[in-house]
């Protein structure tokens, strides 16, 4: 801290800014060493330096850079800004859009049908003869009359007496037989006969609709990224800083308490600032995207540190 104030003070003192204005408040000892950077500075340059009360101007070497509006009895040093990025979601496109022609097949669907397996037609069929059956009684042997010798005795004369040799006429009925018999009715004939169609159900695919083709419309495709957006480069300013008179150990203990609330890991509590201390406050300042360097008042703020 001692050194860093002196390298600040001897930049003053080269432009030509009075010790008292540059270092205001510290005491004799700093001051002392202060003097003696600010002569061995003037005479490095081999320059004098004019004498000013209130502000700070920028000499016309280019070389030489001065923090501006600097003000009496205030501390700077320069301290590195980390480049700022922001991480955006952005949707690139990884496939563009496109078309492709499709066939769409015929579609068909099950039917029953009735289906003719065979004409009409018609064909010849014989009719038989016709007989009618009835019975009839038919003469065997036919009547007759004949003589037949009487052999009974039973014949008499007129006059009584037994005659021999009697001869009687003697008829005798026809001889019948009922016999059955068959008497065509009807001859026999052929007919032309109709034969119906046969009819069978079947079962079949029937087309719905043909197959035809369409084009097909293939959106683009995008995939969301995350990409890291540089908002602001990394630079070096000057920013103001606080002087050795201001670094009591009560303040840069203070300082490592708001660290340790903070999550992070200073040294022991001892007034002082070392080497795990500055480590520290480089983390917070880099995680807090502030000014990475010497504890500036950017940093006293952001740990709500106040300093008298």
């Amino acid at each position: 801290m001692v050194n860093k104030t002196l390298q600040v003070c001897a930049l003053l003192c080269v432009v030509g800014l009075p010790l008292e204005a540059c270092c205001r408040g510290r005491d004799s000892n700093h001051a002392a060493s202060d003097k003696g950077a600010c002569a061995s500075s003037s005479t490095a340059q081999r320059r004098e330096a004019p004498r000013q009360e209130t502000r700070i101007t920028r000499t016309s070497s280019a070389s030489v850079d001065f923090p501006p509006n600097a003000a009496p009895g205030e501390c700077y040093g320069k301290v590195y800004i980390p480049a700022k990025f922001e991480t955006r979601t952005e949707k690139v496109m990884v496939r563009e859009a496109s078309s492709r022609v499709e066939t769409v097949p015929a579609r068909y669907e099950w039917v029953e049908e009735r289906v003719m397996v065979k004409d009409a037609s018609t064909e010849l069929v014989e009719v038989p003869a016709d007989y009618r059956t009835y019975e009839q009684t038919i003469e065997v042997k036919p009547a007759r009359t004949e003589w037949v010798v009487n052999t009974s005795g039973n014949c008499r004369a007129e006059n009584g007496q037994p005659v021999k040799d009697v001869y009687c006429l003697v008829t005798t009925p026809a001889e019948t037989k009922k016999v059955t018999t068959q008497k065509l009715n009807k001859g026999a004939c052929v007919r032309e006969v109709p034969v119906a169609a046969e009819y069978q159900t079947v079962k079949r695919q029937k087309l719905v609709c043909p197959a035809t083709t369409r084009r097909v419309n293939i959106p683009a495709e995008f995939e969301s990224v995350e990409k890291s957006v540089c908002l602001g480069a990394g630079h070096v300013e000057w920013q103001r800083v606080m002087c050795d008179v201001n670094a009591t150990p009560q303040t840069l203990n203070a300082v490592k308490s708001a660290l340790i609330a903070a999550g992070y890991k200073p040294g022991p509590m001892d007034g002082h600032l070392g080497a795990e201390d500055w480590n520290a406050i480089h983390s917070y300042q880099q995680s807090h995207g502030l000014g990475v360097g010497d504890l500036s008042y950017q940093t006293l703020n952001s740990l709500q540190v106040s300093v008298k």
